[in-house]
């Protein structure tokens, strides 16, 4: 685009006007964590879904936990097919930093879970809790950091309360600092 932009390692970058800049095309790349919900909606509810136009090697951590809970996964250039026939396998999942399973589709993996039981994570620090899988039909309980959602019988129609991640600042636990809770959602009709 024509910007004088220096970066030197370890020194604070310079930048120097220009009479004009150009044109120029930039890609935003996908979001993983709305392309990992809807493959954790297939996981959970069943069926086969085409997500187009994501980087697949960014959704390894996903899809190599969904293989193992029985989901197939298959990559092509850009397009993911998520398909889910048979029952859910038990798995254990775990949240270390990229490129390890993300910590946001904690409550995605927890819904499909619920299918196969197994344990996932708590809050690791950020102040995350489990979806209320017990209103469905499910037993969650809390076993050190860790949630274990049994698998076994029926999934029920609930009404719950969607959350937002964003309700308690990062680094700021019990420090003090509580923004207000989100207002309840009316119940679904």
């Amino acid at each position: 685009m024509g910007a004088d932009i220096r970066a030197p390692v370890r020194t604070p970058s310079a930048s120097s006007g220009v009479e004009r800049l150009s044109g120029g095309t930039y890609c935003i790349i996908p979001d993983q964590i709305e392309a990992g919900t809807y493959m954790a909606a297939v996981a959970a509810a069943g069926g086969q879904l085409l997500i187009r136009n994501i980087i697949p090697k960014h959704m390894d951590c996903i899809s190599a936990k969904l293989m193992e809970m029985g989901v197939t996964v298959e990559e092509q250039d850009d397009t993911t097919l998520i398909r889910r026939n048979g029952p859910l396998q038990r798995a254990n999942v775990k949240t270390p930093p990229y490129p390890g399973f993300p910590t946001d589709m904690q409550p995605q993996i927890t819904v499909a879970l619920c299918g196969g039981g197994g344990d996932q994570p708590g809050d690791g620090g950020r102040g995350y809790e489990s979806p209320p899988v017990s209103a469905c039909g499910r037993t969650a309980a809390k076993q050190g950091r860790s949630d274990q959602v049994d698998a076994g019988v029926a999934v029920v129609r609930a009404v719950v309360t969607a959350r937002r991640l964003d309700a308690r600042p990062a680094g700021r636990r019990g420090s003090g600092h509580r923004r207000s809770a989100p207002e309840e959602s009316p119940p679904m009709e």
